[in-house]
């Protein structure tokens, strides 16, 4: 059976309700008069006066349940009627409901509010998907979840790097460095390999070489021609695969290496 908890709204923004008791069973029902009230409208229950940790409830004809946690410690209660009707949303009233405390019956057994725990469940995926934003709305050919179509970024060369076309690709692993005509950033934790730098695969000793910090795109142009220059000499012929590229040095002249069109990824 439903306890009705009544409340008359006039002129003022405060109102005060006759007290509840502690551990009441059954539905409490905030029951708002005096003002026309949608078919539902949201009431935010709380045991702050800020409505700080609030429960947000939606109530109907019949009134707003207040749940059942936050009348059981016993606290005063501040309900909160709030106009979603506009543009924006603002509270309109605020409600004490005083609670007069009492020891626990032993045949008293707490229930969650349904009603409650719904609610904030509803009002949190709803902001979730509005901060994931709508999937249809990515430039890529994946749109049935983020996974995919950042993978999908990944591999052309966007968002987090591309892999073979111009594009540094992340990689976390040497094992994950596959792609001989490729030049990868790593951010790994492995011996002999360091973070943030970045490597390339060298044909003259069929290793992955280091070369050095990245800092930016440019730097990888600038450091494959000094690697080479001051390499070689002593290697003899030495070639080195990048972006689908081969460029050789036989220690007779200097190297210049213009690198494919960087098209995405870390920068």
């Amino acid at each position: 059976m439903a306890n009705i908890v009544p409340v008359t709204i006039s002129d003022a923004l405060f109102y005060k309700t006759d007290p509840v008791f502690q551990y009441n069973e059954g539905d409490q029902l905030l029951v708002i008069d005096g003002i026309t009230l949608p078919a539902s409208y949201r009431v935010d229950f709380s045991n702050h006066i800020d409505n700080y940790m609030a429960y947000t409830v939606t109530g109907d004809a019949s009134g707003a349940v207040i749940p059942p946690e936050i009348l059981a410690n016993g606290n005063t209660i501040y309900a909160f009627y709030v106009d979603e009707s506009g543009d924006t949303v603002t509270t309109q009233y605020r409600i004490e409901i005083p609670v007069i405390r009492r020891p626990m019956p032993e045949d008293y057994v707490p229930s969650p509010s349904s009603h409650g725990i719904i609610n904030q469940l509803t009002q949190d995926v709803g902001d979730l998907k509005s901060d994931l934003g709508d999937l249809d709305d990515l430039q890529t050919t994946a749109k049935n979840n983020l996974v995919a179509a950042i993978n999908e970024a990944a591999q052309s060369g966007g968002g987090g790097g591309g892999s073979g076309s111009g594009g540094i690709a992340v990689v976390s692993l040497a094992s994950e460095m596959t792609n001989t005509s490729s030049v990868y950033l790593y951010n790994g934790t492995e011996t002999g390999y360091t973070a943030g730098h970045w490597y390339f695969y060298n044909t003259g000793t069929s290793t992955w070489t280091d070369g050095g910090q990245y800092t930016g795109w440019e730097t990888v142009d600038t450091a494959l021609e000094n690697f080479l220059d001051e390499n070689a000499q002593e290697m003899g012929t030495l070639t080195v695969i990048v972006g689908g590229t081969a460029y050789t040095y036989n220690g007779s002249a200097n190297v210049s290496i213009t690198l494919p069109t960087y098209n995405g990824g870390v920068s």
